[in-house]
């Protein structure tokens, strides 16, 4: 990855979010792993490096606090994407496409391997992070910074509380 296309530097983000909640084991996920590591030094906790095509086959034996997902261009040109993974990965399924893999690897990390999931995206990656419940945090020079949650995934209503419905207190003094 070219220093010019390197992401921004999330660390100030990085220790916002390990402030709200300590960061012991992270993830780090990015097509180019040897030119990150000096781009993620100094984050909070021990962090773990891997590929995104790779996230699938991981076996889920570990939840990490944070994981990080850099998608940069390459990710998103198909062309440039069917260089970077391995035939071995491609041959496994004839209609795997950059959007597929970086679909799964997705879902695979917001589901079973991260209690929160930061993605760094470069240009508009709207549609298909809102569609798998990512929510905007901020946008950084043409990048943008996603996160799901799964603690503020949902916003609790405001009918959903004893006082409208379910009150102990109520039962038998009033007709539902």
């Amino acid at each position: 990855m070219p220093s010019s296309q390197l992401p921004p530097q999330i660390l100030p983000l990085i220790h916002r979010l390990a402030e709200e909640k300590p960061i012991e084991h992270g993830l780090l996920i990015s097509r180019e792993l040897a030119s990150l590591k000096e781009w993620s030094a100094g984050w909070p906790g021990e962090w773990q490096q891997q590929e995104l095509w790779l996230l699938t086959s991981l076996p889920f034996q570990q939840r990490f606090d944070l994981a990080v997902i850099v998608l940069d261009q390459a990710y998103l040109d198909e062309n440039t994407f069917t260089k970077l993974v391995p035939n071995s990965t491609l041959a496994n399924s004839p209609h795997t496409t950059a959007t597929h893999v970086i679909t799964h690897g997705l879902t695979h990390l917001r589901d079973l391997l991260a209690r929160r999931v930061l993605v760094v995206a470069f240009g508009d990656q709207s549609a298909g992070l809102r569609a798998l419940g990512f929510s905007q945090i901020e946008q950084i020079e043409g990048w943008e910074l996603w996160q799901f949650n799964i603690l503020e995934y949902k916003q609790t209503p405001d009918w959903l509380n004893s006082r409208y419905w379910a009150n102990p207190e109520n039962w038998g003094k009033y007709r539902w």
